[in-house]
């Protein structure tokens, strides 16, 4: 039997959401991007009102962590280059965290950004929790107990426009896209990066498990490579597989150098 071939026009019913549409970010969650030529927000307490929302978070003074972490897990975590200004992406989930706190232990200044990319606003009716409520919470948590600011980065009009439309278009053509592809190409180190470009950060770093191999001071010229993390079961270098040189330049992924199982001694 032949493989399936359905036109680019094919149609497909979702039926649990036969009347869906894209809900929208309500104003008071991001700033205006004509006054602030971003999207970045700083953290506030989930109970505080929306007048609050662009209200400046002052960063704590930088200083090497008080709980000493062994040097061989810092090898993908740049130490000999400290301090450098870097980015860190954090989900709420373990490896982002120790990717964070391998950072600041090899003596980088750190700010930690939280993406919010999903529209749990828009569907009450199917949920009564807000499971990134929760996640944010962790990140704050993770933070303070090594004194790095955090931020909130609203990405919910870049994730529908490049990813979740993208991937609807590529399904009513009976073609079957990656998402975490196009969230790490598009939004992650794409949308992201353009929102901080005016921030001067050295780096922007997460918690993938991978490895780049940046180019030396005597060779400036050379590509940055990707290659396999040391755990090579957890390897996530596929999902990243179509980052561009401008993209990989700007990246480096502290737990590339650890495997998975060796975390918890980290943390």
């Amino acid at each position: 039997m032949g493989s399936l071939s359905l036109p680019c026009h094919t149609v497909f019913t979702l039926t649990h959401f036969p009347a869906f549409s894209y809900p929208r970010v309500h104003p008071s969650h991001i700033i205006s991007y004509s006054r602030a030529k971003s999207v970045i927000q700083p953290l506030r307490p989930l109970s505080t009102s929306s007048s609050s929302a662009t209200s400046v978070i002052s960063s704590p003074p930088f200083s090497r962590s008080e709980h000493p972490v062994d040097p061989k897990y810092l090898s993908c975590s740049l130490p000999d280059k400290s301090p450098l200004k870097l980015a860190v992406l954090v989900s709420g989930g373990v490896d982002s965290s120790v990717a964070l706190r391998l950072l600041h232990a090899a003596g980088h200044s750190c700010t930690a950004f939280y993406l919010k990319i999903w529209f749990q606003e828009g569907f009450e009716n199917f949920w009564s929790e807000c499971p990134w409520e929760e996640d944010l919470k962790y990140v704050k948590a993770v933070c303070d107990q090594v004194n790095v600011p955090l931020q909130v980065v609203h990405l919910t009009d870049e994730y529908w426009n490049n990813v979740v439309s993208y991937i609807i278009d590529e399904y009513r053509c009976g073609r079957t896209p990656n998402p975490d592809v196009l969230c790490n190409t598009r939004i992650k180190f794409g949308a992201f990066m353009d929102a901080i470009s005016g921030m001067e950060f050295d780096f922007v770093a997460s918690g993938h498990y991978a490895k780049i191999v940046h180019a030396s001071s005597d060779q400036p010229l050379q590509p940055s490579v990707l290659e396999l993390s040391k755990d090579v079961v957890k390897d996530q270098t596929y999902f990243l597989s179509h980052l561009s040189q401008s993209q990989l330049k700007r990246l480096i992924f502290p737990l590339g150098c650890i495997p998975k199982v060796r975390k918890r001694y980290a943390n």
